[in-house]
């Protein structure tokens, strides 16, 4: 009998596997997105042409978003990283599934063959002309079609292909930018520890005098000075491998977390860290701005032992 000695997985041929169960999930949730906007269809609304100032294909975005979504939860679930190569092939994969979805529509019209009123039969791609070229916006008021557009139609036809697959990215390219444990083959987990203060309430201070607006802007330059004086402590105990100072640190300098989120500026400590080989850092973050005008800058990191980091996330 002879010996035989296993082998470990090539790494490449793992991450083509999983990668491959990334793909299966994508296509899985494109097929529901897709069934979805047919039987929506037949109610008489057609999701892929809504358009937001007859120009940004609002429909198409939401409906690559959602098809996207099975992309997503298998990359997380399954360990694997976005890669720029994994990128390009989910959108190549919504672009063959839109104009696979139009053709299953034109097979489902038209089941024995489509052919025009002189009896000349037409294959899909003509069919496709013929809509894109039929493009019209329908009028808000009367609810009746506007004329054709014409060539203009192919125009909208590439904003709905645009939109499908842009929002079809969304996911997968949020995830790319996540932190990724190479050694563990998992995404990182990040958790805030700590707010900051680094300004003070804004509210009604262009209604104030020269000299109350003075005081403001020291006080808001008092605030970030010793924002940045704690961040440093914070950091030198990371540093120093000194769970116990750190801890304090975070504990003295963190402010009420909901308070501290509605300034004008605030500084965030975050703990990115594996589950699994406890590897992480501190990441301190400067966060401006309210709603959709959050603006974050990263500010300083520190790399942390396995058992700070056993400790913090604990």
């Amino acid at each position: 009998m002879s010996d035989q000695v296993s082998r470990p997985a090539s790494p490449v041929y793992e991450s083509e596997h999983r990668g491959g169960f990334v793909l299966l999930g994508g296509a899985a949730t494109t097929v529901l997105a897709l069934v979805g906007v047919y039987l929506i269809s037949q109610a008489g609304e057609n999701v892929m042409g809504w358009y937001a100032d007859y120009i940004i294909p609002v429909g198409s975005l939401l409906v690559g978003l959602v098809a996207s979504s099975g992309y997503g939860i298998a990359s997380w679930v399954t360990g694997t990283k976005i890669s720029g190569r994994l990128l390009l092939a989910v959108a190549v994969l919504l672009t063959v599934s839109f104009f696979l979805a139009k053709y299953l529509e034109f097979r489902l019209l038209f089941p024995d063959g489509a052919t025009l009123s002189d009896g000349t039969a037409i294959g899909f791609w003509r069919y496709f002309d013929m809509m894109s070229r039929a493009f019209a916006f329908e009028d808000s008021v009367t609810h009746k079609p506007g004329d054709p557009m014409g060539m203009l139609g192919y125009a909208f036809r590439t904003l709905e292909v645009l939109g499908f697959v842009g929002g079809g990215v969304i996911v997968p390219a949020a995830l790319r930018a996540k932190p990724y444990c190479d050694r563990c083959k998992r995404y990182k987990r990040t958790s805030a520890l700590a707010w900051l203060a680094a300004s003070v309430p804004a509210r009604g201070v262009f209604q104030r005098s020269a000299d109350q607006r003075q005081a403001h802007d020291e006080a808001a330059a008092s605030a970030d000075r010793s924002a940045r004086e704690g961040v440093d402590a914070i950091v030198a105990a990371a540093r120093a491998s000194d769970s116990a100072k750190l801890c304090d640190e975070l504990a003295m300098r963190s402010a009420n977390k909901r308070q501290v989120q509605k300034l004008p500026a605030r500084l965030v400590v975050e703990l990115v860290h594996c589950k699994s080989c406890r590897d992480g850092l501190l990441r301190v973050t400067r966060v401006t701005g309210q709603g959709r005008s959050i603006r974050r800058t990263p500010l300083t990191q520190a790399p942390l032992h396995e058992d700070v980091v056993a400790r913090l996330s604990s």
